[in-house]
């Protein structure tokens, strides 16, 4: 889907303002998809090619290590950058993700693929009037017409149809199960549990095979991440980056304001009220040791030495400034 398209669909550009809450969001159009061109001379564009771009893409907006994030085909690219250029993943977070639609191991684990393989022996005759399988994306929306009518000017934004099969080729036709075992990178792999596009099977094939990734199975039958619920995909993504981030010793951006992370500030919270780190680990969810870590982190940042320190430090920076 082009870049340029994405605020078009108020939930989308809503999806993207909740990422953008976890850090400085980048996005960018793959090449032979919206903005960016490709020289067609070089030949096809392939999934390495992509990876190619975004680590220039990340060269360009001066970030030398990030949280990437795929969602559905697009986990394609996510597993073959984080793959050839593991330095620069800090952690790797898949959405209703696939190891390759047309993968004879899942290829019928979901009605996706049928209707991909429809779609592309369609683009020699032009862009199909009406796309099949819009009520199964989004099976939320019932019958509301607005997703499919920007679904629909979306993808004409691509250009030519017939130019586009190549690029149809990698992006839906690709496959990348021979990758996911060297993978290096904290993994999270998000599938919804009734998703009838891409089933469930897909995002357990990936968990199973990248080492220690975790799964996590959430209510729900949307394909497209940014509609029906979504407040536990991000609630789901802050905990993991939130714990695996600490964990690894990462720090927030120079630029953010505040030096805690929102879970750290929560564990203060609980702290404050007089919770030991067994109590804290049992409101939030976290294990002991993890809670441990945040605290360390913590301390860390505000420059203090201890629990009671770091409570006075934090109460005293959310403390309103007295009007003079």
């Amino acid at each position: 889907m082009p870049v340029s398209s994405l605020a078009g669909f108020p939930p989308y550009a809503a999806f993207l303002e909740h990422l953008a809450t976890l850090g400085r969001l980048i996005v960018f159009d793959r090449r032979g998809l919206g903005e960016s061109s490709w020289d067609w001379t070089m030949g096809d564009p392939g999934l390495v090619d992509w990876a190619d771009d975004a680590r220039r893409v990340l060269d360009a907006a001066r970030s030398p290590r990030a949280v990437v994030i795929g969602l559905a085909e697009g986990a394609m690219t996510a597993i073959t950058f984080a793959t050839a250029h593991p330095t620069r993943v800090a952690a790797l977070v898949l959405v209703n993700a696939t190891p390759g639609p047309s993968l004879s191991a899942v290829a019928r684990r979901g009605v996706g693929p049928g209707y991909i393989d429809f779609l592309r022996s369609t683009l020699t005759d032009g862009w199909a009037r009406d796309l099949p399988g819009m009520d199964i994306l989004a099976p939320s929306l019932g019958r509301d017409p607005s997703f499919s009518v920007w679904f629909h000017r979306a993808i004409r934004r691509i250009g030519d149809p017939s130019r586009f099969a190549p690029v149809f080729d990698t992006a839906l036709r690709g496959e990348v199960r021979g990758d996911l075992r060297s993978l290096g990178a904290p993994t999270l792999v998000i599938h919804r549990r009734d998703d009838a596009w891409f089933a469930p099977d897909h995002g357990r094939l990936i968990a199973r095979a990248i080492p220690q990734a975790r799964y996590l199975e959430l209510p729900g039958a949307d394909h497209v991440p940014y509609l029906g619920e979504t407040g536990p995909v991000f609630t789901s993504i802050r905990a993991f980056l939130d714990e695996t981030l600490v964990l690894e010793g990462g720090q927030q951006a120079d630029d953010d304001p505040s030096p805690l992370s929102a879970r750290q500030a929560e564990i203060l919270e609980l702290v404050g009220r007089g919770l030991s780190d067994k109590e804290v680990a049992g409101a939030t969810g976290l294990s002991v040791r993890t809670v441990h870590k945040h605290l360390e982190d913590t301390y860390r940042r505000l420059g203090v030495a201890n629990r009671m320190s770091a409570v006075v430090q934090f109460r005293a920076r959310r403390r309103p400034a007295r009007p003079a």
